[in-house]
């Protein structure tokens, strides 16, 4: 058996001084401008396509959650939705608003298969963090932790400047060490700056290999999907959905709630309930929550309205 070995292979008539194929030592492969396999983006809501919590938030807690899977730097001091584009992403943008002192940022940690396994990040493999912004100036820090906010003894595989790939786009490649611990949970990925500015990201991607690829737009539907494992909601701005119970006592009535998709782990449940009700006990697991509702008897037989959220974040 005989075996072919190069780096890159390139069409006859290609004169453009890109290969159509590049090659690397860790095995990935690089096809500029073509269609590539799904799921390459380790990330969820790159996007920033789904925002269940709201469209905008203040500083609250340190390093609370705003669009569905992102934290913010506790040196930020505000989290808007920008429906305009202004970065060439063809979609959604954040823009982070900086505070008087400290690195104004944002985080992702992606969920590992179980504490201590390193699962996709091996040691040894490279990946490339890719994303779009108004500054050039931004310093990325990925690392293995304990929570998905980068805080306390974290793990850091690697902490440096971004490289501009031209049109408002940068990245970083970094290769895995042997850095994960037991109690690890998640690899972070933190973008932040050390300013008082605005700061808009966009379409954050990251990826296997040393090269960044056209970021990847998974379908709505499946992006909401990946979303609501960690977190969902059940509300209407205006009186709250239907959900229909089951009697339990005479003042008691029992509803089953169905999550949309089997959660991380148990989430913590914050129902809303309408004037007039309480909870008077509640149980639930990763795929269902079942709380009982005393409500008067004045409401509907059959069904009632209220708001829930689940939240099963790392």
């Amino acid at each position: 058996m005989s075996e072919l070995k190069t780096t890159s292979l390139s069409h006859k008539d290609n004169n453009t001084g890109t290969p159509n194929i590049t090659m690397y030592p860790d095995g990935t492969t690089s096809l500029p401008g073509t269609m590539l396999g799904g799921f390459r983006n380790l990330l969820i809501n790159g996007d920033f396509r789904i925002w269940q919590r709201g469209t905008s938030f203040v500083a609250g807690a340190n390093q609370q959650y705003t669009v569905d899977r992102w934290s913010m730097t506790s040196a930020a001091t505000e989290v808007q939705q920008a429906s305009t584009p202004t970065l060439n992403t063809g979609s959604y943008e954040l823009i982070l608003k900086g505070g008087a002192t400290g690195d104004v940022g944002i985080i992702q940690g992606v969920e590992l298969p179980t504490a201590g396994y390193a699962g996709p990040f091996q040691s040894g493999t490279t990946w490339t963090l890719s994303f779009y912004s108004n500054d050039a100036n931004n310093t990325v820090t990925v690392g293995f932790n304990t929570s998905a906010t980068g805080s306390g003894a974290a793990n850091v595989i690697t902490r440096e400047s971004v490289t501009s790939l031209g049109n408002n786009r940068y990245s970083v490649s970094f290769t895995i060490g042997s850095e994960i611990r037991a109690t690890d949970i998640c690899l972070f990925v933190r973008i932040e700056k050390n300013t008082t500015d605005n700061v808009r990201f966009g379409n954050i991607q990251l990826e296997p290999g040393p090269v960044a690829t056209p970021f990847e737009q998974r379908p709505i539907g499946t992006e909401l999907a990946l979303c609501q494992r960690y977190y969902w909601n059940f509300t209407n701005s205006v009186n709250g959905d239907v959900m229909y119970f089951t009697q339990y006592n005479n003042s008691g009535k029992l509803v089953n709630i169905q999550h949309p998709v089997q959660m991380r782990t148990t989430p913590t449940v914050v129902p809303v309930v309408n004037a007039g009700q309480a909870i008077y006990n509640s149980t639930g697991s990763e795929k269902n929550w079942i709380v009982v509702i005393t409500t008067p008897s004045s409401d509907p037989a059959g069904y009632y309205l209220a708001e829930w959220t689940a939240d099963a974040e790392l």
